[in-house]
């Protein structure tokens, strides 16, 4: 999984270099604004909805087909709305794009199609089949690098954006065909499940109702980031913090991608979850600590490459205090983990709530002041209080259990 989302990251960084060698910073910043409004609502719901997938498939037995039914149907009602709400927020927020009805059409379609990709790679991970992530997630992101060449020759109409749609619908077509058979064969084959198929419809809406909230407070705010920097900023410091991110987010998704792996295997050994999540904070810390430095060092070069006028805008430091906050986020991300594996999401819920309030509350005085490089400060400061309030949690926790045994030896 990890490997899927280095290679993921990696193309994603070739498309983000390829798209602004060839579009102009202000131009640039208004895509990554839509994208931003396409992307942030549907990894929310494809990454909630997938969440109960992982701590649920694992152990649904005969009843997988109940929990994977209930969850796209949980899917499509509010990736609908969101998608009109998304729609609407483009062309009424971003002047560039004001009352433009397909581009309205693009974001709405963009939110659906998206989102599905991403509920469906979650999908493939419950299903024990994260082997295929590196080839689909690769072929993904090279097709969105072939349309976005195609369609900027063509015609040079939101270009990233439809490269995303267009490449995304195929890839969801192609998979949903391919996890629809092996939930079959899965299903036919499996013993004794952990539900009965009412009551695991039941438990997917129930974990649902928290998960998705926990996303939207989190990783939604996060991806939000480029429309609200755009917002508050203006387009090119809109353009510069999408840039600095698409670097910076390669140690994000490894991170969440190992965090998933602990969420499906804790899943199955509840009693060797701790254990698991110890020995995947050590291995994230090294990995994101050296990755961020790696690349805090080439953030100028590349900057240097693509358009000189980034440097000016300081654009690498804009990657370090990213690659930082990166790192002040494992702890939390490797509990959050944890907490999805045993079903306990309502800590989460109260922790996001705290990052996406953070965020909120400095965000436009930041972005005034210091425009690109206050948004990579705010993440940052957010990230920390996150981490700072897991912790927080681990040792609450400790101390119940300790009270437990006590009273018990008592």
């Amino acid at each position: 999984m990890a490997s899927a989302q280095v290679i993921n990251a990696a193309l994603g960084m070739g498309f983000w270099a390829i798209a602004a060698l060839i579009l102009p910073p202000a131009q640039l910043g208004v895509m990554t604004a839509l994208l931003a409004l396409v992307t942030a609502p549907a990894m929310v719901i494809g990454t909630g909805v997938g969440d109960v997938f992982n701590s649920m498939m694992p152990a649904a037995g005969p009843e997988l087909p109940s929990v994977y039914r209930r969850g796209l149907r949980v899917f499509y009602l509010l990736s609908v709305p969101a998608g009109i709400i998304a729609a609407g927020a483009a062309v009424v927020f971003i002047s560039e794009v004001r009352f433009s009805i397909p581009v309205a059409a693009m974001v709405f379609a963009g939110v659906v199609v998206w989102g599905l990709f991403v509920l469906q790679n979650s999908t493939l991970t419950s299903l024990d089949e994260a082997r295929r992530q590196p080839l689909v997630n690769g072929a993904v992101s090279l097709g969105r690098i072939a349309v976005l060449l195609l369609l900027v020759w063509l015609a040079n109409w939101q270009p990233i954006v439809m490269a995303t749609v267009l490449v995304g619908g195929v890839a969801v077509v192609a998979m949903r065909v391919f996890i629809g058979r092996i939930v079959s064969e899965r299903t036919a084959s499996a013993r004794q499940g952990t539900w009965t198929a009412e009551a695991a419809a039941t438990e997917v809406v129930r974990m649902c109702k928290q998960a998705v909230p926990t996303q939207a407070m989190g990783i939604g705010v996060i991806l939000l980031m480029p429309f609200l920097v755009t917002a508050y900023a203006g387009p090119v410091q809109g353009a510069v913090f999408s840039l600095s991110m698409s670097i910076a987010q390669t140690l994000e998704f490894v991170g969440s991608a190992m965090g998933t792996s602990l969420v499906v295997h804790a899943s199955k050994n509840p009693r060797e979850g701790s254990k698991m999540a110890l020995v995947l904070f050590v291995r994230v810390s090294v990995l994101v600590a050296v990755g961020g430095i790696l690349l805090s060092l080439a953030a100028p070069v590349i900057f240097g490459i693509l358009n000189p006028e980034y440097l000016d805008l300081n654009a690498e430091l804009v990657v370090v205090l990213l690659a930082l906050g990166s790192l002040l986020r494992t702890m939390f991300v490797v509990w959050s983990a944890l907490q999805r594996a045993r079903r306990e999401i309502g800590p989460l819920v109260v922790i996001n709530g705290l990052f996406a309030a953070v965020v909120m509350a400095i965000l436009p005085f930041a972005c005034h002041l210091w425009g690109a490089v206050g948004a990579a400060l705010t993440v940052g400061i957010a990230q920390a209080a996150a981490s700072i309030a897991a912790v927080f949690g681990v040792a609450r926790r400790r101390d119940s259990i300790r009270k437990r045994v006590f009273q018990y030896e008592v």
